[in-house]
Formats: structure tokens, sequence, C-alpha cells
């Protein structure tokens, strides 16, 4: 089974409170189950998309880029859930 990361973001406290993780985690988990896939983490980060400076993100590339866990492959909801 090949192993994933998901990452997860919400802008504001809105979305928070709302389903947006909730939602965002669903689709995330169904499609690795579709896919024969397994989520090793999930990075979450209730940031604006259009901030640079995004802290969970930049772990999730330095994850990527150290490779420690064999992964190649991130999944996310939507493209607007990573940047603007």
């Amino acid at each position: 089974m090949k192993t994933i990361f998901a990452y997860l973001r919400v802008s504001d406290s809105t979305q928070i409170e709302g389903d947006g993780f909730t939602r965002q985690l669903a689709a995330c988990q169904n499609y690795a189950s579709s896919h024969g896939m397994e989520l090793s983490t999930i990075y979450r980060e209730d940031i604006s998309g259009t901030e640079l400076n995004r802290p969970v993100l930049a772990s999730l590339m330095v994850s990527l880029e150290q490779n420690g866990h064999n992964v190649k492959t991130v999944i996310i909801e939507r493209l607007d859930r990573l940047a603007r």
C-alpha cells in the first residue's frame, strides 16, 4: 500500500469552528482509500493561503525533502487549499 501525506488548510476561525478540516479530511481519506493509499501524516494549517509564511506547509516540505518516510505523494482536497 502506498503511503501518502495529506495537507489541510483553513483560512479563518469560521472554517476552524465549522466543517473545514472535517470535510477536507473526509475527502482525502475517501480518495486514499479508493486508490489503495494509506494516509501516514495529516498536516493541518489554519492560515490564509495568501500568506507566504506557513509553518505547517514548510514542515510538510521538509518532511518530503528528508524523505524519511519514503513518501512522495501529498493529497489536498482542492487546489485552493494549497494556495490562492
